[in-house]
Parts: structure tokens; sequence; C-alpha cells
């Protein structure tokens, strides 16, 4: 069971954490910190995390924990969304990495398979603190050698058409050094592979998922910390 962190206790630490920029490595030691004095895990399944959010039965204790656990890990600038919005975008991921495992598409003629890049790090798990690889999520093989393919969600909050999304990772901020780039455009509900090697894009026979967890999901969810209410343990 996980270990509730009195109400009186975990307000000063929320005010504490709350203070620090989103990309401090203060507020990630910090928070870690919290975690190991009152004894609570340093990761989190993908998995338990969509139940935790999606199930209905979810305790504070937990919610305490899991607001731990996001704080831990740094944003990549000053300012982010909130913290229950953020750490959807965890498991809302791992959706989408965990589906796409596998799938075959056309690349330049040649039939190829997504899979995991050796360095991109757990995708099942969610660990505290900062991520240490800095590696694309998956690969591919053609003609005999592996070319680089990282994933991103492109929010119809950011992008309307795939021309956009092309544009805005032009330069190669946040790609972890890959050269193709598969992005899902929710404006579309649809995949497209940019290929940045050979300066062109287009859609990928690839259906979306059944169910995913969508823009509006993630903006509707409330924080369920907002009202601190006494449980009995």
């Amino acid at each position: 069971m996980i270990k509730d962190i009195p109400n009186n206790e975990f307000i000063k630490i929320r005010q504490e954490l709350d203070s620090y920029p989103a990309n401090s490595a203060e507020r990630s030691i910090a928070a870690q910190g919290y975690l190991l004095t009152y004894e609570l895990p340093d990761e989190v399944s993908n998995k338990d995390l969509l139940v935790y959010f999606y199930g209905g039965q979810t305790s504070q204790r937990v919610w305490k924990w899991l607001y731990l656990i996001e704080r831990s890990i740094p944003y990549y600038s000053s300012s982010q969304p909130e913290w229950q919005k953020r750490l959807l975008y965890f498991p809302a991921t791992y959706i989408f990495e965990d589906y796409l495992l596998d799938k075959k598409f056309n690349y330049r003629g040649q039939e190829v398979k997504l899979l995991f890049s050796r360095h991109s790090g757990d995708h099942n798990t969610l660990h505290t603190g900062p991520n240490e690889q800095d590696a694309p999520d998956y690969y591919i093989w053609v003609d005999g050698k592996h070319i680089f393919i990282d994933y991103k969600f492109a929010s119809v909050a950011r992008f309307s058409n795939i021309q956009q999304v092309a544009e805005y990772y032009s330069d190669g901020k946040h790609m972890h050094n890959a050269k193709i780039l598969l992005s899902f455009l929710e404006a579309e509900n649809k995949f497209y592979l940019i290929d940045y090697l050979n300066n062109e894009y287009y859609p990928l026979d690839i259906p979306a998922p059944a169910t995913y967890i969508t823009t509006a999901d993630n903006n509707s969810y409330q924080d369920p910390l907002a009202v601190l209410v006494e449980e009995e343990i």
C-alpha cells in the first residue's frame, strides 16, 4: 500500500515544489528526497497510471505520490501545464508507442518494421528524476543499416496540418538526433512520416488506435489534489 503524506505536510511540500521553475534541478532533487523520506516507490508503470487516471477509485494518498513523481521529472522549459495534465502525457504517449511497436510500412520501396531503439529507455515504466537517455524511440532496417525514427504526438492545440509539424521539428529540436519523424496528426486522426533525409512527408497506411488520450481529454482532467480531504487508511 502507498503510504499517505499528512495533508498539513503535503501542503508545505507542494508550496515548496511549486515555487521552483519546472526545468530546475532543485525541484527534481527535492521531490526525489520527499519520495525517499516517505518511503514511496520511485517508479510507476504506465499501465498503472492509466488505471489511476481512469479507474475511478484512486485515493488522494496515491495522487500525492504521483504528484511527487511528476515533480521529480524536469520539464524542458521553466513553466509547464498543470501537474496532472503533464503527468497524463506519459501514459498517453505509452499508448501510441506500444501500439506502433512492430508496425510495418513501406519506406522508399522497402517494407520496414518499427523496433524500439536500444538506448531509448524504458517505454513501459515512468521513472523518477531526469531522463538520462537521449535517443530516438525507434529504428528501422534499410539496406542493411538502421535509421533512427522518433515519435511525436501532434496535438490539435498546436498543429492543424502536417506542414506545421514538419517545420516545427525541422531544426532537430526534441528529435534526439533522429532524421525521420513519425507523427500522429490529431487534427486528421492520421499517422505521417516526415523524412528530413529526403525532404518529404506523407501519410502512412497505419490506422489510428481504437482509443487514445486526446488533447481534450488532457485539458479536461482536473487536479485531484485541488481540495484535500482526510482519508481513512
